[in-house]
């Protein structure tokens, strides 16, 4: 729990309770871990022994998630043996509802038009990524927004158990490293 007195240290008075404020960090917290992941997966579908391969260069040097998102797809249609294909991609579409939930906690406005007058033990979020979207609106309280974490682990475990399932029962508890695990799964002839 943070202290009473630390809320003090800040010139602004902000809307999200401590509770909220302990969720949201295990929200980021727990996105750092999949972030990992994603390039974890993405780096054992390229060259290892080639520090100059250009497909995991371009993907490191992208920042955007979705588009890491769309290049670690892309790569898995290309180099990932048919059978594996499919709950692969359905990881990354989890992994792209999760990022929305993530961003619209970590990037919305803790404050909407109607309450940005008083100051509430409640943040709601407006969103409005664009025109001619609709604003999204959303109560994110404490229970929300735990919800998000929890999902976000669970998809952290979902990588890891399909890590595991790549690698075959008979390998499982010799501490087997995701990269060569995941390798198992590629088409023959891109090795």
């Amino acid at each position: 729990m943070i202290p009473t007195n630390a809320r003090k240290k800040f010139n602004f008075d902000f809307a999200p309770s401590d509770r909220q404020l302990w969720a949201i960090g295990m929200v980021v917290v727990q996105w750092t871990s999949i972030e990992q992941m994603v390039k974890a997966f993405f780096h054992s579908f390229t060259d290892e022994n080639d520090p100059n391969d250009p497909i995991r260069k371009q993907f490191d040097s992208t920042r955007s998630m979705q588009m890491r998102l769309d290049q670690w797809a892309e790569l898995t249609k290309q180099r990932i043996q048919p059978s594996w294909q499919s709950p692969l991609l359905d990881l990354i579409n989890r992994a792209r509802q999760v990022q929305d939930m993530r961003d619209k906690i970590v990037h919305g406005t803790w404050s909407d038009k109607e309450n940005a007058q008083t100051i509430s033990s409640e943040a709601y979020g407006p969103f409005s990524w664009g025109m001619p979207g609709h604003p999204f609106s959303w109560k994110l309280d404490y229970q929300g927004i735990l919800a998000v974490a929890l999902q976000i682990d669970g998809l952290q475990k979902q990588m890891l158990d399909f890590a595991f399932r790549a690698v075959g029962e008979p390998h499982r508890s010799e501490g087997v490293r995701i990269g060569v695990a995941l390798r198992q799964i590629q088409i023959t002839s891109t090795k």
